[in-house]
């Protein structure tokens, strides 16, 4: 056997040969539910109940065929790491013009342009992170993830207006 045939052979089988794990949600879970056919639009709730056929959203209840997307919530998170580059680029820039405006006023030679812009945008930035840092560890939001639905799903449902809704979904 060729070294790449060997290589695609086991490339195959370590991806191929797993299924993924299936995630389901159990009631008492926090789900997020989207089902267009319904009117329903990322309808957060707590999961009452799960039917062979249907889900229970709170007081919502939702036929599985309808259901395009189903997320469960896994925890929260911080944003520490965003909020400190939002902080670091925006007062870094700050400083970049600052120092720019600066040597404009003060006629600076070529180096002396270029160390002080350098040096304020330096300080705005690490101030700037530094705030950005601590305000976004104070900044929580949910963490969801998404539960595979089926591959290819075919759906006909009665639509407003007494039509009929013909639709086909192939998911990758």
């Amino acid at each position: 056997m060729r070294p790449i045939t060997f290589l695609v052979a086991v490339v195959a089988v370590a991806c191929g040969g797993r299924p993924a794990p299936v995630l389901t949600p159990e009631a008492g879970e926090r789900v997020r539910v989207t089902a267009p056919d319904l009117d329903v639009h990322r309808h957060t709730g707590l999961l009452v109940s799960v039917q062979r056929d249907s889900l229970t959203v709170d007081t919502l209840t939702v036929a599985r065929a309808s259901i395009t997307r189903l997320e469960v919530q896994r925890g929260r998170k911080t944003n520490a790491r965003k909020g400190a580059w939002i902080g670091a680029l925006s007062l870094g820039l700050a400083g970049v013009g600052l120092g720019i405006a600066g040597c404009a006023d003060y006629d600076c030679d070529g180096d002396e342009w270029i160390s002080v812009i350098g040096m304020v945008g330096g300080v705005g930035a690490l101030g700037g992170g530094l705030i950005g840092l601590g305000l976004g560890a104070l900044i929580r939001t949910e963490r969801w993830e998404e539960v595979p639905l089926d591959r290819l799903r075919v759906s006909f449902a009665p639509q407003r207006g007494g039509r009929f809704g013909f639709g086909l979904s192939v998911r990758f």
